[in-house]
């Protein structure tokens, strides 16, 4: 089976309901394992400064937070997970980015960390990573590009830089490789926008097999975390739980409602 290597982001719908197309680039053979996932562009990334002040903290909340989602990948078959959060700047890359760093430490897991917030991108920043210049037009952006992370061999990175303005996620595009992504890795993390801000994100969420929110200790209200994960239970999403960051900028310390 190939897979067609198109957008996953179109522009936005304009007064009369239309969006612009997508243009189709070369196509890219199923992947069998993570090592035939191809970088298409993607250069080799190495840590940033940031990167390497996470890793050190990984041996505590974050490894709680790994080994919690390994059980519920034992109990019930997760393997699929999309980070949200209340709002804007609460940490959502940072725990996709320990999370999916916690799950690599273990070489024989394939872990694929995926960023699909079109407006906020920060994954190619964060690991240091330069975009193809084939992997954007006036129109579309390629996303099926994957980045090895040097010193991980297991852990591959989907980027995403050089975003048209008002590109949003198009979640068919995405749902139509999910059988060949989840044949090529045993973790998909996705760093996603705020629920409140994205519609795609719910409907993105229904094909996944799980939902993390994360809010900001002092800064997210109680009524809107339990807005949140209500919507998401409305919409029939499994939702793992919560995590509460004390700082936008920090990593996870207090896990609550987790299972």
């Amino acid at each position: 089976m190939n897979i067609a290597k198109d957008s996953f982001f179109g522009e936005e719908a304009n007064a009369h309901g239309q969006t612009s197309g997508f243009a189709k680039t070369s196509e890219l053979s199923q992947p069998r394992s993570a090592r035939d996932v191809p970088r298409n562009g993607a250069e080799p990334g190495t840590f940033s400064e940031y990167s390497a002040r996470m890793i050190p903290e990984l041996s505590r909340d974050q490894l709680k937070l790994r080994n919690n989602l390994l059980f519920a990948r034992e109990q019930q078959g997760v393997r699929s997970v999309l980070i949200t959060g209340t709002s804007e700047g609460v940490g959502v890359t940072a725990v996709a980015t320990t999370l999916a760093l916690g799950l690599s430490l273990d070489p024989r897991k394939r872990v694929l960390l995926i960023d699909a917030n079109a407006k906020r991108p920060k994954l190619h920043k964060l690991f240091d990573l330069k975009s193809s210049h084939e992997m954007a037009t006036e129109d579309t952006i390629g996303f099926f590009d994957m980045a090895v992370v040097n010193g991980i061999p297991n852990l591959r990175v989907i980027p995403i830089d050089g975003v048209p303005s008002g590109a949003t996620f198009e979640t068919k595009r995405f749902v139509a490789v999910l059988p060949a992504l989840r044949e090529a890795f045993d973790f998909m993390i996705i760093d996603a926008p705020p629920l409140t801000l994205n519609f795609e994100v719910l409907m993105l969420s229904l094909h996944l097999d799980g939902v993390m929110v994360v809010a900001e200790a002092d800064r997210s209200r109680t009524d809107e975390i339990q807005e949140v994960l209500k919507e998401l239970r409305r919409a029939g999403t499994n939702t793992l739980g919560l995590v509460l960051n004390r700082t936008s900028d920090d990593l996870p310390r207090v896990m609550r409602n987790w299972f």
